[in-house]
């Protein structure tokens, strides 16, 4: 039986065709998500992130109310947090791959982090409020910690 190479090679000047690189570009990044890097790459940066903002809140915002400066630090604390966990939900992905609990807690703590802490820090620096937003960080951030716990117990 005669083997064809995959359909993008097929294509004449596949190198030159866009299509190829973004083909290229998804499967690296299933591989990655599958392996649990992807959380993990997120995660750092995402503590990173937590570090400098925190740094920033220190240092700059000195002449704000009490209440602000609080929920400033209450959005820090939760970014921090969640980034670190987000690393360790990456690397339980690469002892439990093919866990799709896993997984989807990984993406409920990074839309739970960008929700919650995201716009506690748009509120006490920008002064504007997401309404609904920020509970519905909290509640991302409920629910992947649930689908962690889950995801490990049904474990094999």
């Amino acid at each position: 039986m005669i083997k064809l190479p995959p359909l993008y090679i097929l294509s004449a000047g596949y190198l030159d065709n866009p299509l190829f690189y973004i083909f290229k570009m998804v499967k690296t990044l299933m591989s990655h998500l599958k392996s649990g890097r992807l959380f993990i790459t997120i995660g750092g940066l995402s503590g990173a992130i937590a570090v400098i903002l925190g740094a920033y809140g220190a240092h700059a915002l000195q002449g704000v109310t009490a209440t602000h400066l609080g929920i400033f630090k209450t959005a820090s604390l939760y970014h921090l947090v969640h980034s670190i966990v987000l690393v360790l939900v990456g690397i339980v992905a690469r002892f439990i791959p093919n866990s799709a609990l896993i997984h989807w807690s990984g993406w409920l703590f990074i839309a739970g982090v960008l929700l919650f802490p995201g716009t506690l820090y748009f509120k006490t620096m920008a002064s504007i409020s997401f309404g609904l937003a920020t509970p519905l960080g909290g509640i991302c951030l409920i629910l992947a910690w649930l689908l962690l716990a889950v995801g490990s117990l049904k474990a094999d």
